[in-house]
């Protein structure tokens, strides 16, 4: 039998707005913020109170509707997050696709001889040929109905998760990593640091973990050329930052950050220098 010892009690609705309100929080409209911790858990929207608290009681003139504020902001900044990184990932699927398919032609992806540990790329091909004996798409139907069931590695690719992608870049030989990495004027090492910087932050959005107020364990290296900027590694505002070096489509970056001015402004009592945003922020996403 499982011990519910020191297990504290499930609250009700109710009773969470008791503990708010014996806690400091102003709250002016009790049905709408039950309305809300209906859809919101109590324990992810009690993660943005976090600033709002002193020995767990809320300074004063804090309210519901402001801590609510920072949550719908931290929503919509991981959705315009999630374009961004979705366009990377195509980007980044598609220069590794043509790449092996020209430098390892026919089948070549499936030489574990080509890449550098024999042991890590078999593992991506268990991935990749399970996902492809799933899938209904097409595309894939075409190949193994038509074509004996051998995938191009555009085709495989398909299939790959960003993770896989990741570990696909991370696994190329030094030469082939310099062919991708180069395509975005960066040292391969950077590039291969900013992909696992990014894939967190894509696992992050796509669970919808915070982001508010939220430290970064692995840092994303800083180029040297922008070393004088004093960025703060640990931040999410050095990885936006980072982004504009990933996005070769420039119309695309500069609708972006305009978005996000707007974001910002909309959500003006929301404090983005806890995530690392300084004052002039927006001119220094907008130097490429």
């Amino acid at each position: 039998m499982t011990s519910s010892v020191g297990i504290k009690p499930a609250l009700t609705h109710h009773e969470m707005i008791s503990l708010f309100k014996d806690r400091g929080m102003i709250i002016e409209d009790e049905d709408k913020a039950i309305e809300v911790l209906t859809r919101v858990s109590y324990y992810r929207f009690t993660g943005y109170d976090l600033t709002f608290k002193n020995d767990n009681k809320y300074v004063e003139g804090t309210t519901f509707e402001k801590i609510h504020r920072h949550y719908e902001f931290d929503k919509a900044l991981r959705l315009m997050l999630m374009e961004l990184i979705e366009y990377i990932e195509i980007s980044i699927r598609t220069r590794l696709s043509y790449m092996i398919a020209h430098d390892y032609p026919n089948l070549g992806y499936r030489e574990p001889s080509n890449f550098v540990s024999e042991e890590r790329h078999l593992r991506l091909l268990e991935i990749l040929d399970n996902e492809l004996s799933k899938s209904n798409e097409l595309f894939v139907k075409h190949h193994r109905e038509n074509r004996d069931g051998n995938f191009p590695v555009w085709v495989a690719l398909e299939m790959a998760t960003f993770s896989n992608l990741v570990g696909l870049y991370s696994n190329l030989k030094t030469d082939d990593q310099i062919k991708i990495s180069s395509q975005f004027n960066l040292h391969s090492s950077v590039l291969r640091n900013w992909l696992i910087v990014l894939k967190i932050l894509r696992n992050r959005c796509a669970h919808h973990s915070r982001l508010f107020n939220s430290l970064i364990i692995t840092k994303p290296t800083i180029l040297r050329s922008d070393k004088h900027l004093d960025l703060q590694q640990h931040h999410l505002f050095t990885q936006i930052f980072n982004l504009k070096y990933l996005i070769k489509e420039r119309s695309l970056w500069d609708s972006w950050v305009t978005r996000l001015e707007a974001l910002i402004e909309k959500y003006d009592d929301v404090d983005i220098g806890r995530m690392g945003f300084k004052e002039n922020w927006s001119t220094l996403l907008k130097i490429v």
